[in-house]
């Protein structure tokens, strides 16, 4: 009987027109039309994601942060440095600026991105912070920086200035500091320059290196290019 069934649905398909066979097939198949189209759809973003066009990797990450002033919009500098550290731009690599703007108003952008910022170096995600003497002091006292008396070359030293920074170690219930040790020398003084003033404006600027960075060597080619513009 089963058999029969199955012979005589066939016949009748075969008597349908094209529009009722679609539509036949649409009513009793569609879940699995469906779902073969969103696999299909999903194996080819896989290819192109993993395979064809991987997402570039941080070859040098840099966290923009001010109190003050950021240009969200630009996007000059990281293209410029891309272009002129070409030992860490590649098919697979790039250099890319995070704007961390930390300026109190009403979008509450002081509280989302300091999170952000903790969340990142937590992660690993940063090597370096530039942004204004008050924030890269702040982040210091913080204890997020790398002490540079070992850190930084010779020649580095002779070109910049070392900021030395005391590090928080206790407070009250009120925030207040009643504990610190140092000071150590935390950030350098690199002042402005062509490139960076695209993102920054014409503050003058402070870089530290985040104690936990992933690509230390990415960030002595940094400083080098800075101090062949000044």
């Amino acid at each position: 009987m089963l058999k029969y069934e199955k012979e005589h649905e066939k016949a009748a398909f075969k008597e349908l027109s094209g529009k009722e066979k679609l539509d036949h097939i649409w009513t009793y198949y569609k879940g699995f039309i469906i779902g073969g189209i969103l696999l299909l759809l999903f194996g080819a973003w896989s290819l192109n994601h993993y395979i064809f066009n991987p997402p570039k990797q941080d070859s040098l990450a840099i966290g923009a942060v001010s109190s003050r002033y950021l240009d969200l919009m630009d996007t000059e500098t990281s293209d410029t440095l891309n272009l002129m550290l070409p030992t860490l731009s590649d098919k697979r690599h790039q250099i890319t600026i995070y704007d961390l703007l930390m300026t109190h108003d009403a979008d509450q952008n002081s509280y989302y991105n300091s999170q952000r910022l903790f969340m990142m170096v937590a992660a690993e995600s940063l090597d370096v912070l530039i942004g204004d003497e008050e924030m890269m002091k702040a982040l210091g006292q913080a204890d997020l920086l790398l002490n540079l008396e070992d850190f930084v070359t010779n020649e580095e030293k002779a070109h910049f200035d070392l900021i030395q920074v005391e590090v928080t170690t206790e407070t009250d219930e009120l925030g207040r500091v009643t504990g610190s040790k140092g000071p150590y020398p935390l950030i350098l003084h690199i002042g402005t320059n062509p490139v960076l003033q695209h993102k920054f404006g014409s503050q003058d600027l402070y870089l530290g290196v985040v104690g936990n960075t992933p690509h230390p060597e990415a960030a002595h080619e940094l400083l080098a290019y800075l101090m062949t513009l000044e």
